[in-house]
Order: C-alpha cells, then sequence, then structure tokens
C-alpha cells in the first residue's frame, strides 16, 4: 500500500485522517483535492461587537491572497466560546478554535505563513509569541510579558490604548481601517461578514410573528449598554418617548432589544409604550437574537452589540455616543451617529449613566435621525 501514502493528500481542506473525507474516495483517484495553501492563523477572541468587526478583514484577506496561492488559502480563527456563534457558517472560516489545552498542543507544532493578532488579551499575546507562523502582524507578547506590536503598521493600534488623547481627538480612523492596517491589507469594503442559514432566517421570522412584531416599519430599540461602560446607556425614559412618538408617528412596531441586564429596563418602557411595543425577550441565543435584529428595518441603539450586529445585518441605525469615540464605527450611507463629545475625564468607564454626556441628545433629535433613515 506503500502507493497509496505517498499520494496521500495530507494538505487536503477535506483530509480527516482517522476516517474517510466526506468524498470516500482514495486520494489518489479524488478529483475533489482541494490544498490549504496559505495558512492564516486570526486571533480574536472578544468583546462581541469587536470580534464582529474584525470580520471585515476576512473578504480583504481573500482577495488579496487569491492572486498569489489560486485562490487556496485555510483559515483557523481562535475565539472565546461566548464570541463562537458570530463566527459560525461564516464562508471565509475554515477552522474556530478557542483557547484551550489543544490549541495550544497544536499550535507547537503546527505552520502558518502569517499570523494576525487584534486581541490585547495576555493569552492570544503569548500563543502569537508562540505559534509558529513565518509572518506575524498587529499585537504580541514581549519577553518582558507585556503587549507589543508585530510590525510597524500595529503602532497607531497600540496607541488607542496608551493615550486617551490620541484616542478620542487625534485618532479619526474606524475600527475597520485600524485592523486593515494591522493586518496590511488593503480594504475590499466589507464592515462586517455574519452569515446566518436558511433554517434560521426562518425561525427568525416566525418568532417575529409570534410575539407580534408585525407592523411595518420595525423599529428596534437596544435600550441597554452592559454594567462595564454605564455612561454608554441613554435614559430609559427618553427611550419610552421616543418609541411612543416613532410608534405613533410611523404606524409600526417598537421593539425592544436586550439582555439579562435589561429585564426590568424594558418591561418598563414596554409599560410607557404600550401596545404598539412588542419585547424580544432577553434571554435568546446569540445567533437567533442576531437574526431577528437582520430583520428590522431600523435600529435605534447605544455603542453595544446590538449596534454591530444590526450593521452586520444590513440594517440601517440610528446610533448614539457619549463617552466613546463615535468615529471608530463605520457605518454604511443610510446610517446616522448622533454623539455628545465626552468633557473632562468622562472616558469611557469612568462616567455613570446620569452624568453622561449622551444624556444631552435630546428626544425630538433621535426621532427625527430616525425618521429620515426610515425614509431612504
Amino acid at each position: 500500500m506503500g502507493w497509496i501514502h505517498e499520494e496521500i493528500h495530507y494538505d487536503c481542506k477535506h483530509y480527516r485522517g482517522e476516517k474517510p473525507c466526506v468524498h470516500r474516495v482514495n486520494c489518489p483517484y479524488c478529483v475533489h483535492y482541494l490544498p490549504m495553501g496559505y495558512r492564516v492563523l486570526i486571533f480574536k477572541v472578544g468583546a462581541m461587537g469587536d470580534v464582529l468587526r474584525t470580520t471585515s478583514i476576512l473578504p480583504s484577506l481573500a482577495a488579496n491572497l487569491t492572486p498569489k496561492s489560486d485562490g487556496n488559502f485555510h483559515i483557523t480563527w481562535v475565539v472565546d466560546p461566548p464570541s463562537m456563534p458570530l463566527l459560525e457558517n461564516n464562508p471565509y472560516i475554515d477552522r474556530l478554535w478557542t483557547v484551550n489545552e489543544e490549541t495550544r498542543l497544536r499550535l507547537q507544532v503546527e505552520k502558518f505563513d502569517l499570523a494576525l493578532c487584534f486581541d490585547k488579551d495576555p493569552r492570544c499575546l503569548a500563543l502569537m509569541a508562540a505559534c509558529r507562523a513565518e509572518t506575524k502582524r498587529g499585537f504580541i507578547m514581549g519577553p518582558e510579558g507585556t503587549l507589543r506590536i508585530a510590525n510597524p503598521e500595529s503602532e497607531n493600534a497600540l496607541l488607542l490604548g496608551l493615550s486617551d488623547y490620541f484616542k478620542f481627538e487625534k485618532c479619526d480612523k474606524t475600527y475597520q481601517q485600524i485592523a486593515h492596517e494591522m493586518a496590511r491589507l488593503d480594504d475590499a469594503g466589507e464592515l462586517y461578514l455574519l452569515r446566518f442559514t436558511d433554517e434560521e432566517m426562518v425561525a427568525a421570522q416566525a418568532r417575529l410573528h409570534d410575539l407580534g412584531a408585525v407592523r411595518r416599519p420595525l423599529i428596534g430599540m437596544n435600550t441597554g449598554a452592559g454594567n462595564v461602560f454605564p455612561g454608554k446607556r441613554w435614559a430609559k425614559e427618553k427611550f419610552a418617548a421616543a418609541g411612543r412618538e416613532l410608534a405613533e408617528k410611523t404606524g409600526g412596531t417598537i421593539v425592544l432589544l436586550g439582555g439579562p441586564d435589561e429585564i426590568e429596563r424594558n418591561s418598563w418602557i414596554s409599560e410607557q409604550i404600550g401596545s404598539a411595543c412588542v419585547d424580544l425577550g432577553c434571554d435568546n441565543p446569540l445567533r437567533h437574537f442576531a437574526a431577528m435584529v437582520g430583520l428590522l428595518d431600523l435600529a435605534l441603539t447605544g455603542d453595544t452589540m446590538a449596534m454591530h450586529v444590526a450593521l452586520a445585518g444590513n440594517v440601517p441605525i440610528v446610533a448614539l455616543f457619549g463617552p466613546t469615540p463615535h468615529h471608530e464605527v463605520a457605518v454604511d450611507v443610510r446610517s446616522e451617529k448622533i454623539f455628545r463629545a465626552p468633557v473632562g475625564d468622562q472616558v469611557m468607564a469612568r462616567v455613570p449613566e446620569a452624568e453622561s454626556t449622551i444624556q444631552l441628545i435630546e428626544v425630538d433629535e433621535v426621532v427625527a435621525a430616525c425618521l429620515r433613515v426610515l425614509e431612504r
């Protein structure tokens, strides 16, 4: 059987080794041979919104690699389990790994042509430093055990974390632009890449119908922002007032979005808006939630994961910003951003909800923006 061994395609994307591949044909005679070609390793484990934004590099990688590899490339993405659903069914990703013992062991053996690290998590930095890749770009761990950059083009990404002045006043690039700089890639123009199966979309449509979200337009309102950055939250009273006015002026349905932290908040807002309001619930599985958001006509949201999910689902948004840099968020031409710049030391987690400059955004301004977006 030596002649079979010599012609086994160990580098085929279909090869499994411990069992026949899906085509169940001996390698020497198989017409389905698909070599891995150029091998890419990506580290981006969290947060969820940033994981989604980082998917913008995948079409750019494909456009860059196709001429030099005849379209044969193989992408492995290392991500934390909570964010993994956002990368499932992605046509560019061949393997999804998490940071565990198996990954650490495999990275001691496997070779890659390119490793990209967009995460400052020490686990990723250490694995980036130790992995066997010919070229490394992005963040990496130095011998001191601290964050460094692997290539000069990642300097801006480093400065965003080191300097509030640079982050809020000097740098005007979007997250996607920074990511492409780090990877030394030309931008193919995709802001996000999130794909659902037909079955997931049918289930999402059925769920919205069962909840009574049938009167168009469907206007989603993501009312929270988690507890890490409370200053991202617009006041619940303003959400309720905006929801009532939008329901009256459009004849549509207000769809409340949120997670476990928004249960009481959304219940109160729903009571204030009345029968035109539908609460989507706060315990939906991530992909199910994202698929339902993708069916909305508009999303009104702060700087949250739901904002990124809406943009990834090609839903136009009106996004509200206070203590976070609005210029980092890339939106399409249908969407609008409203912001009130932070003052003094009101930066990121330092400002409580009631004191955030986001509360300076008025209801009338938000309603007007929502109506403009719906007309586009």
